[in-house]
């Protein structure tokens, strides 16, 4: 099996690579995985673990396993799919429904928690996202994170409320659709911010620091505050702190933004 035969609307080259996308996957069942996951709660059937031979070849080396998933339901969860193609990453999956399915890119390097809330959700981590300390709140829909994503601390991603709003006077829900969430490749997302449902963060850009997201924010900007709003453009950003960096340099050129020479 290989993930480009999976047909979801984030499986594109601004999530993973071409390489990614044509691997060979591996598919375990939950019960055949526990060197990747140690498993808590009730499990059903159809509940399956995709990755690679890399991948379990790294593990049986290092024995650190690398996700916990928890069903917190007493119903049993089925029907869940979770691809792991990053040795790197080490991730908390809670769930209380089933259906769910997560999929974590080459080089994802952190510690990770995606909870699913309700509804069954889609959420998706690109190649070469960095990100400690990071939890994602599906309720339903989807959750997107791009290629070469740096995420600090305390970051919280909100698919939907949580919970309902009511209008008295009609008695109708006012939050009850869940939104997807979509950030672009190569976002800086600084510490404790919160990326609120339906917003979308464009390419190259950056979000300060206890920042608030909600709506869109366009590409190679910086945005703070709460709402976040826009305080430069034409921005990006570079993993180091006194030069730009090789990945900076090639991401940028590639998207039409090359720097002055004697900046590279």
């Amino acid at each position: 099996m290989k993930l480009s035969n999976i047909k979801h609307q984030s499986l594109t080259s601004m999530f993973f690579s071409r390489k990614t996308l044509e691997s060979d996957l591996i598919q375990l069942p939950f019960s055949s995985a526990s060197d990747l996951a140690i498993f808590k709660g009730k499990f059903g059937d159809n509940n399956y673990i995709y990755t690679t031979q890399d991948i379990i070849s790294k593990i049986k080396i290092d024995p650190s396993r690398m996700a916990i998933v928890e069903n917190w339901s007493p119903e049993n969860a089925s029907g869940c799919s979770i691809f792991l193609l990053s040795a790197k990453v080490r991730l908390h999956i809670k769930t209380r429904v089933s259906g769910i399915s997560l999929v974590v890119g080459n080089a994802v390097n952190g510690n990770i928690e995606v909870r699913y809330l309700n509804y069954p959700g889609y959420v998706i981590i690109g190649d070469d996202v960095t990100a400690y300390g990071l939890s994602i709140r599906s309720h339903g829909g989807s959750i997107s994170i791009g290629r070469y994503g740096l995420i600090s601390e305390e970051v919280i991603i909100q698919g939907h409320d949580g919970h309902a709003i009511i209008d008295l006077a009609s008695g109708r829900l006012l939050n009850d659709n869940s939104r997807d969430c979509v950030i672009e490749d190569y976002v800086w997302i600084a510490r404790r911010v919160t990326i609120m449902p339906g917003a979308v963060i464009g390419k190259g850009s950056i979000v300060g620091a206890t920042s608030t997201v909600v709506g869109n924010i366009p590409s190679f900007c910086l945005v703070v505050g709460v709402p976040a709003r826009v305080i430069r453009e034409n921005v990006s950003w570079s993993r180091t702190r006194d030069a730009i960096d090789r990945v900076a340099k090639k991401w940028l050129a590639r998207h039409g933004n090359n720097l002055p020479s004697n900046d590279i």
